[in-house]
């Protein structure tokens, strides 16, 4: 720069002598100013020249200086134009070719170890942070992968999961839960509550159902049924007891005199005429035997004497015609036979004619023997014939010869 005066052509006319000293004295101070500049700056000129060119070298982004070379940032390391740093610690990382210094810390839910080029995310089910991973999340806890968590968090209530789980699930009901644990299904007659911890099954109240799995009591809403503690099903309403409403929890039994069918909502009255228990009806009552109504009875009663039970009869029947009479057991009065008198209507109190006295039948006493005529205890025979006769109160038939 310091020989930009330019010095006058050489071919230039002679001046007239006045200005040809004036012109040599400017040329001879030009040429010393430019001899004098050159040598006092001429080193330091050198030495520019040669630091530009070694020791003022720019790397591109992303290498590094170092021995007169530029080399690429190796990842793992600080790195920055004028050389690397230290390698990075676990919980930071530098991307190769990258300008970092120190270590930028690894993003949330991801980790690294010491001298990383990268982070990694968090992989779930174990406890996770920025400088790396722990044990295995134990049952009853979770961590998301992507996540930070020490220690990993417990489930919810009546959430739970197994070792190692990324997330909890809700208990489903049906089965026993607890925060690490899903235990084997109830087995009819008992439940458990969805979203519940339990350790074991409930038992089914009454007056509800509870089948296999049951995550709620079922209530027996149909009429005639009944269910008692731990019942995997509503019970039909047994013979000779009532179930009178729904979410029935006791059955009653009927009372004497009635009776019920299975599956019957009240007991009704035992009819009469008929076999009667609490569990049922049986079989109409034969000739010869009644039962009253509203009485229990296995068998029907037997008719007594002097009365009568046809067949369906609620009670007996006394004989009132003279001259008849029953056994025990007769479905109809009978005549007095004949050679007896029937005093009373009872088949005990028929007796026979005394001698000498006689009854056609049907009758309630006997009748003595008129004589002169033939006789005996069931019969009047006509008069005795010449050659014959009978005293009176005898018995002879035929008459008896003279």
């Amino acid at each position: 720069f310091f020989l930009m005066i330019r010095r006058p052509p050489r071919s230039t006319p002679k001046p007239s002598s006045a200005a040809s000293d004036v012109y040599k004295r400017q040329g001879i101070n030009a040429e010393y100013m430019g001899n004098h500049l050159m040598k006092r700056f001429l080193p330091f000129v050198i030495l520019w020249i040669f630091l530009s060119s070694s020791y003022c070298q720019t790397c591109s982004g992303g290498y590094y200086y170092s021995g007169g070379s530029c080399y690429a940032c190796p990842g793992g390391r600080a790195c920055s134009d004028t050389g690397l740093g230290s390698s990075c610690t676990a919980g930071t990382y530098n991307p190769s070719y990258t300008y970092n210094s120190p270590c930028p810390s690894c993003p949330d839910g991801t980790y690294s170890g010491s001298g990383a080029s990268s982070c990694t995310n968090c992989p779930g089910g174990r406890i996770c942070v920025a400088s790396g991973l722990g044990s295995t999340c134990s049952a009853g806890t979770y961590n998301p992968a992507g996540t930070h968590n020490n220690p990993c968090p417990a489930c919810a209530y009546g959430y739970y999961s197994s070792s190692g789980a990324q997330s909890c699930n809700a208990c489903p009901g049906g089965k026993p839960c607890q925060a690490g644990s899903l235990g084997s299904t109830c087995s009819a007659g008992y439940y458990v509550y969805p979203n519940t911890y339990q350790s074991s099954c409930t038992i089914c109240p009454e007056g509800y159902y509870c089948p296999s799995g049951c995550t709620s009591p079922i209530a027996c809403t149909t009429a005639g049924t009944f269910s008692g503690s731990g019942y995997g099903s509503c019970s039909t309403c047994p013979a000779g007891y009532y179930c009178p409403d729904v979410y029935l929890s006791h059955r009653g039994s009927c009372g004497n005199g009635d009776y019920s069918n299975s599956g019957a909502t009240s007991c009704t009255a035992c009819p009469g005429a008929r076999i009667c228990v609490a569990s049922g009806l049986g079989a109409t009552c034969t000739a010869g035997y009644y039962l009253a109504a509203n009485i229990n009875q296995a068998s029907c009663s037997t008719c007594p004497e002097g009365s009568y039970c046809v067949a369906g009869s609620y009670a007996p029947v006394a004989c009132t015609t003279p001259g008849t009479y029953t056994p025990a057991a007769a479905g109809s009065c009978l005549s007095c036979p004949a050679g007896y008198k029937c005093p009373t209507f009872k088949n005990s109190d028929r007796v026979g004619c005394s001698s000498g006295y006689y009854a056609l039948g049907g009758v309630t006493d006997c009748t003595v023997c008129p004589g002169a005529r033939a006789c005996s205890s069931s019969q009047l025979g006509g008069s005795c014939t010449a050659g014959t006769y009978n005293p009176y109160s005898t018995w002879n038939y035929p008459c008896t010869l003279r």
